[in-house]
C-alpha cells in the first residue's frame, strides 16, 4: 500500500508560485509526472518529471499546443489539469476540467499531440485512471460523489 507521504514532496521556486492537481507515474516507472496549474503569477502550465529514486525535480518545461488543436482560439495557458495517466508508450493523458478535454501530451516534447471533448454528462472530475479501453473518472454530481466510466477515445497519434 502506498500512503500519502510516501508521494514526492518538491519544494522549487516555482511551488512556491504554482500548484499541481494531479500525479502520474511515468511508463518506465522512473519518475511522476506533474501538471501545474496555471494561476495569477504563473501563468502557463508547465510539465513537470520527479525522479523516482531521490524524489527530486528532473526535469520541466512549459507545456505547449498547436493553436489548430484547441478550439475556438484557446491556448493552453486556459487549461486546468486535474487528471493524469501515463500510457504504455509513454504518453500521458491529461483531464482538463476548464473545458472537460481530454489531451494526448508527449512528455518528450512537452506537447498536446491531441485534444478530445468529454461527454457533457461528465461534472466536477478530478482523477482518473485507465484499464483496459476504458477511462474510469472521479466526479461529483448533485452532492454526490460519482465514477464515470467512458471509452477510450481514438488516440490517433499514439505510436
Amino acid at each position: 500500500m502506498t500512503w500519502f507521504w510516501d508521494y514526492p514532496y518538491i519544494l522549487t521556486d516555482r511551488a512556491r508560485s504554482a500548484f499541481v492537481t494531479n500525479m502520474a507515474a511515468s511508463a518506465k516507472a522512473d519518475g511522476y509526472y506533474m501538471v501545474s496549474v496555471p494561476n495569477k503569477v504563473a501563468k502557463r502550465p508547465v510539465l513537470i518529471k520527479v525522479d523516482a529514486k531521490d524524489r527530486k525535480l528532473s526535469e520541466e518545461g512549459y507545456l505547449r499546443a498547436a493553436p489548430e488543436l484547441l478550439k475556438d482560439g484557446r491556448n493552453i495557458n486556459d487549461y486546468y489539469v486535474t487528471g493524469l495517466v501515463s500510457l504504455p508508450n509513454g504518453k500521458l493523458l491529461g483531464y482538463s476540467i476548464r473545458y472537460n478535454t481530454l489531451l494526448l501530451i508527449n512528455p518528450d516534447t512537452k506537447t498536446v499531440e491531441a485534444a478530445y471533448r468529454m461527454p457533457k454528462d461528465l461534472k466536477l472530475a478530478h482523477s482518473m485512471t485507465i484499464k483496459g479501453d476504458s477511462i474510469f473518472m472521479l466526479g461529483r454530481e448533485n452532492g454526490k460523489d460519482m465514477v464515470y466510466e467512458l471509452s477510450m477515445p481514438p488516440l490517433s497519434n499514439q505510436k
